[in-house]
């Protein structure tokens, strides 16, 4: 039998908790997701989630593992920042191919 006490309850730290679902606008106000995008990666399987609904309703609610979304981010940020190819990368190429474009026009004027 568990023991009782009087004392009083003390605050705990909940900073450090983390939710383990969240509902869309969870999700758009953590990371910045917007709804498109969520149903489009929850489509592809990307990340995980799931719609509770009793069943005959029509409508239910939509729950985001929130895990799933910071592993998504994480696998992006260690693809975007792998040192594995130091070559320039697209996106570099064509700014850099821009620049020097703006810059043949001006000497040409």
């Amino acid at each position: 039998m568990k023991e009782q006490t009087t004392e009083p309850v003390s605050p705990c730290h909940t900073a450090e908790l983390k939710p383990e679902f969240g509902r869309i606008r969870d999700v758009e106000r953590l990371y910045g997701i917007k709804r498109g995008t969520l149903y489009g990666l929850l489509g592809a399987g990307r990340i995980r989630g799931c719609l509770l609904r009793v069943k005959g309703n029509r409508s239910g609610v939509r729950l985001i593992d929130l895990q799933s979304v910071r592993n998504l981010i994480h696998a992006h940020m260690d693809q975007q920042n792998s040192p594995v190819d130091s070559s320039t990368g697209f996106k570099n190429l064509r700014a850099g191919q821009a620049q020097v474009s703006h810059a043949a026009v001006r000497d040409n004027q």
